[in-house]
């Protein structure tokens, strides 16, 4: 509660109570008038706990108390009353105090009451003292004026008060990395003294007061990070000893106004990670001493100004994820001190411009995700302190300079996805984060590497030769991705350091066992060695890998069984063991494989970068390219397991895709599986399954793909929605079975929990439709019927008495056709 007597002339008085009602208001002015003012205010005080209250010819100042704090602007002569619950008292206005400093205390006190959760630092802030300047945060002058107010990393909630606009001395005020929200005070144009104010990270919202451009002296202005919108106030243009405008992590949009042109003595200008639009204002050339221009993550479009050129102290330019189109200005390589250009992921076009290679200093050069075309420069070999070249995803042609070996600290060079050719350079061998693949790069793999290597990543290339033997003295290596290219020879005994996590190496011609001493990669989180000739069964040292989360080995001559220490591998998330010899069953510990059970599947920045995985779901190869999170899968399709699906599969409660598809399982579908909510693509297709399918698969509604083709299922199909979506040949191949989308049953009563026979009327449909030339003249049709049920049923029995001919037709079934090639398509994030 605030209260304040004011003298509005010598026989009336008003009194401005904060905080109580109207009707308590009226009385309260009556009493004054009746000449009780003192009494009123000593009654409500103690009725209000408050300690003390300050009444003088001007007003009245309760002191400090549960429900009070500092009213009146200023104290001026006459009596003093002091006034608490008990006692009243009279002093002199004398004592040491100034009005500026009172005035300062009313006003911090106002600014704290506003704070929802003032900590134990806040002890010292008393409004009985005559100076705010021993108080925690606060910073005054000579003369005793409050000059400063530090409170920054606080954790402060709450809203800003006005009252801060007061300390009129203010030179510094940094409230930054709170918790405060709502919008800025426009109060704080009146501190015209201030020259730093730094809001940022807060939860701040609203616009900008323009009454910031009263601000002449304000040298750092910085309000990031915050929930800020509306247009960037052109008033800002007339603080002119600016020197730091940092607007970044907001939501203004609009444009850049082109007045801040006029701001001849800003060296940084951060306007990064908003909504802002239109071009960039030519005008910032006029900024001649900017050091920083930020600009990413916006909407700007339109060309880069080649007036930037005239920017002679520019050190950063820093324009990422917009959409700016045109050449690239070749002006920037008049920006003698730029030491990092970052243009990356716009729409940039043209050749990298060699002038870049006047630029001595500089050290980091992005462009990645452009429509650049041409060769690489060999000019930029002149940058000796060059650090990072990123040019991926282009249309950049020609080999790389060899030249670039004149670099002295080459460290991130990634030029992937573009169209280069030629050899790997040896002076790659000196970085420590390479990225070349998705180019045309031939011959073979450098055997030497410098051992700060800790990322190399050169697949799909046209590589060949054998895998170079020193990468297991790289102790430093975390990722290595050699796949798609046509690497032979065996895997070196010793190639793997103990910090790689990263081992992908499908696609290529590499033969040989998978060596023991893969084991020893205690840090391997993800190893893909599938499309190769490896032979031989699993080595047992994969038990020793506990951070494995992907195992892919598909496509290989991989022989023995199914191993049971594969379920105790804790983080295993990703198992495919597709397309290669294993037989034997599906162990019943199956269902202790710990990764498959979480709800929540694993996430990795590492994955995230470069890597990519290939998994079968949904009936097709999917590929998982550049994701965060390991989607659960198991594949054991294309094998020569058999035997019963374990119970125990149903406790697998997190897997999305379960494919077993084309091996010799028999027996029912464990109902078990209705248990897997979390199931996405369940395909059984080509197997010896018999029984009917579960009722309780109709009940998952997650469950968009499901293929029980080719196995010798009966009875009637459930008739739930989503398996009336999914076509006949996801049903095929299993003449017991009837329901739509196949025939209908013979006998419309009978229950899926009941074996049925091959539906006879089923049969007869099928011979009567199609063609009538297909029953010639001379041949009878019940004749040319017999005959066809005699070829099918015939097929049919081989199907199921031979493994390798069922093996081959389903495969062949599943191919996709000429008209298939090429597709792209975009489910769950995935490209395939």
């Amino acid at each position: 509660m605030e209260v304040a007597l004011i003298r509005e002339s010598s026989e009336d008085f008003a009194l401005e109570i904060e905080g109580v009602s109207e009707t308590e208001v009226a009385m309260e002015r009556a009493a004054v008038r009746s000449g009780l003012p003192i009494l009123l205010l000593v009654l409500r005080c103690s009725l209000m706990n408050c300690d003390g209250v300050v009444v003088n010819d001007l007003g009245v100042t309760p002191g400090t108390g549960v429900k009070s704090a500092s009213a009146t602007p200023t104290l001026r002569r006459g009596l003093s009353v002091s006034v608490d619950s008990q006692t009243m008292s009279a002093t002199s206005p004398s004592g040491g105090a100034t009005s500026t400093s009172l005035h300062e205390v009313e006003a911090l006190m106002r600014f704290r009451m506003m704070i929802e959760n003032a900590t134990a630092e806040f002890s010292s802030w008393n409004a009985n003292d005559v100076s705010p300047c021993a108080w925690v945060g606060v910073h005054c002058g000579s003369r005793g004026q409050v000059i400063g107010l530090n409170l920054s990393h606080f954790h402060l909630r709450g809203s800003l008060s006005s009252s801060l606009g007061q300390l009129s001395s203010l030179q510094r005020l940094d409230l930054s990395h709170n918790e405060f929200s709502g919008p800025i005070p426009r109060s704080l144009g009146a501190c015209s003294s201030i020259q730093h104010l730094s809001l940022e990270n807060n939860s701040l919202s609203g616009e900008i007061p323009s009454e910031f451009g009263l601000l002449s002296n304000l040298g750092e202005l910085s309000l990031s990070h915050n929930n800020l919108s509306g247009h960037i106030p052109v008033s800002l243009s007339n603080c002119s000893m600016a020197k730091v405008l940092n607007l970044s992590a907001n939501s203004f949009w609009g444009e850049i106004p082109s007045e801040i042109g006029r701001l001849h003595t800003l060296a940084t200008l951060d306007l990064r990670l908003n909504k802002l639009s239109g071009s960039i204002p030519a005008s910032l050339s006029n900024c001649s001493k900017l050091e920083y221009l930020g600009l990413s993550d916006n909407h700007l479009s339109g060309l880069l100004p080649p007036e930037f050129g005239s920017l002679g102290r520019l050190r950063s330019l820093v324009i990422i994820r917009n959409i700016l189109s045109g050449y690239i200005p070749t002006s920037l390589g008049n920006c003698s001190k730029l030491e990092s250009i970052e243009l990356g992921f716009n729409l940039l076009s043209g050749p990298i411009p060699s002038e870049f290679g006047r630029l001595g200093g500089l050290k980091h050069l992005n462009l990645v995700n452009n429509n650049l075309s041409g060769n690489i420069p060999v000019s930029l070999s002149n940058c000796s302190m060059l650090q990072v070249l990123g040019l991926t995803s282009n249309s950049l042609t020609g080999h790389i300079p060899v030249e670039f070996d004149r670099l002295k600290k080459p460290y991130y060079f990634f030029l992937s996805e573009n169209d280069l050719s030629g050899a790997i350079p040896p002076f790659f061998t000196n970085c420590s984060y390479i990225n070349l693949s998705r180019n045309r790069l031939s011959g073979t793999i450098p055997q030497h590497w410098s051992h700060s290597l800790r990322s190399l990543s050169l697949s799909h290339n046209f590589l060949e030769g054998p895998l170079p033997n020193m990468v297991g003295n790289l102790s430093d290596l975390y990722r290595l991705s050699f796949g798609h290219n046509r690497l032979t020879g065996q895997i070196p005994a010793n190639f793997c350091p103990s910090g790689l996590g990263v081992l992908h190496m499908r696609n290529n011609r590499i033969s040989g066992q998978i060596p023991p001493s893969i084991g020893n990669c205690t840090a391997l989180f993800s190893m893909d060695l599938s499309n190769n000739l490896l032979v031989g069964p699993l080595p047992p040292s994969l038990q020793f890998l506990p951070k494995l989360k992907v195992l892919a080995l598909a496509s290989n001559e991989l022989t023995g069984g199914f191993p049971n220490w594969i379920t105790s591998l804790p983080s295993l998330q990703v198992l495919d063991l597709s397309n290669n010899s294993l037989r034997g069953s599906l162990p019943t510990t199956i269902g202790r494989m710990h990764g498959f059970k979480a709800l929540k599947e694993i996430t990795s920045p590492d994955m995230y970068v470069y890597d990519q995985i290939e998994i079968n779901a949904k009936g097709m190869r999917l590929l998982l390219e550049k994701i965060a999170t390991v989607r659960i899968s198991l594949d054991v399709s294309g094998n020569n397991f058999s035997g019963p699906i374990p119970e125990q599969i149903g406790d697998l409660l997190g897997i999305r895709y379960l494919t077993l598809a084309n091996n010799s399982f028999e027996g029912a579908l464990p109902p078990s599986l209705s248990k897997l909510h979390s199931l996405e693509s369940l395909d059984v297709a080509g197997n010896r399954i018999s029984g009917v399918i579960p009722n309780q698969l109709g009940a998952m509604s997650g469950l968009q793909y499901f293929d029980v083709s080719f196995n010798n299922v009966t009875g009637p199909i459930p008739q739930y929605t989503q398996f009336q979506t999914w076509g006949p040949e996801k049903f095929q191949g299993n003449p017991g079975l009837c329901g739509l989308p196949l025939e209908p049953c013979a006998n419309t009563n009978t229950t899926n929990s009941e074996s049925v026979s091959a539906p006879v009327s089923a049969v007869s449909t099928a011979t009567e439709v199609g063609p009538s030339w297909i029953i010639g003249d001379s041949i009878s049709g019940p004749a040319c019927l017999v005959g066809y049920a005699i070829g099918f049923f015939g097929f049919l029995a081989a199907l199921s008495c031979s493994d390798s001919l069922r093996r081959i037709f389903y495969s062949w079934l599943r191919e996709p056709h000429d008209d298939d090639h090429g597709l792209e398509a975009d489910h769950y994030g995935f490209r395939f």
